[in-house]
This record gives C-alpha cells, structure tokens and sequence, in this order.
C-alpha cells in the first residue's frame, strides 16, 4: 500500500476509533482529525502536518479501560508515523 493510502486508511481508524469512545474529548479529536484529513486530496503534507500537531498539541482523550487506552496509542503511534513518512517523502 502507498503511503498516501496508509495515510487514508489509518486516519479513517482513529476517527472511527474515537467516535465510537465516550467523551467529549475523544470527540473533539475526531472532528479535528477528520477536518484535517478533508484536505488530503488537495495537499496530503499540510493534512499530515495538521495531524501531527493535533496529536501533539490537544488533550489526550480518557479511555474507561487498558485496552481502549492501549488501542488507541498504537493507532495514534501508527498514525504520527505514516504522517512523518508523508512529510518525509516531499523533502
């Protein structure tokens, strides 16, 4: 798979991942997100930069078990990397 469909695809999980987590900051990450992948088709290296800095910058969701807060760091670690890898590939 491409990079540019990595990218795609493990957004889309972490959104979907979010939406379905209780609380209004998994939410709000989900929204963020989603709004900075829109642009993907447009510029993938300003959507993966605005992604990085969500990641970075806003508050980390709270998770009601181990496993949702494990999950979701693999997904978060996944997705951050393919984002570096995006970024990467136009230097």
């Amino acid at each position: 798979m491409s990079v540019h469909g990595e990218f795609e695809r493990i957004a889309a999980d972490t959104i979907s991942f979010l939406e379905t987590t209780e609380g209004e900051t998994a939410h709000h990450l989900a929204a963020g997100l989603r709004s900075a992948t829109e642009q993907r088709e447009d510029d993938i290296c300003r959507a993966a930069s605005q992604v990085l800095e969500l990641l970075s910058e806003g508050e980390r969701p709270s998770f009601h078990s181990e496993l949702e807060h494990s999950e979701f760091d693999r997904q978060e670690d996944h997705l951050a990397s393919i984002c570096r890898a995006v970024l990467g590939s136009v230097a």
